[in-house]
Formats: C-alpha cells, structure tokens, sequence
C-alpha cells in the first residue's frame, strides 16, 4: 500500500512533508469550523427554546 501512496505522491510532484502539512491544515481548518458549527448550534438552540416558550401560551 505505501508503494502505491509513494508512486502517486511522486507522481504529482508532492513529497511526505507536503502531505504532511495538508493534513495539519485540514486538521486546524475542522476544529475551527466545528467550533463555529457548534456556536451557531447553541444559538439556534437558544432561539428556539425561547419561541418555544411563547408558543407555550397559545391556546390550542
């Protein structure tokens, strides 16, 4: 299998550090967009907690 990965590598010109620091960048670049997933999550979730509780009111 590392045979293969090699040849492609070599094949687009790239070496292991270059793979390297595309995986370093992708790993920093998920945590910074799960963080933003999860604050705009906790926002929504508060906006609907309080429409909830207006709707709380209505008769049906």
């Amino acid at each position: 299998m590392w045979g293969i990965i090699e040849l492609l590598l070599r094949q687009q010109g790239l070496t292991k550090e270059d793979v390297k620091d595309v995986l370093l960048e992708y790993h920093d670049n998920i945590g910074t967009h799960q963080s933003k997933a999860s604050s705009t999550h906790q926002s929504k979730v508060k906006g609907q907690s309080k429409c909830e509780s207006d709707v709380g009111g209505w008769s049906r």
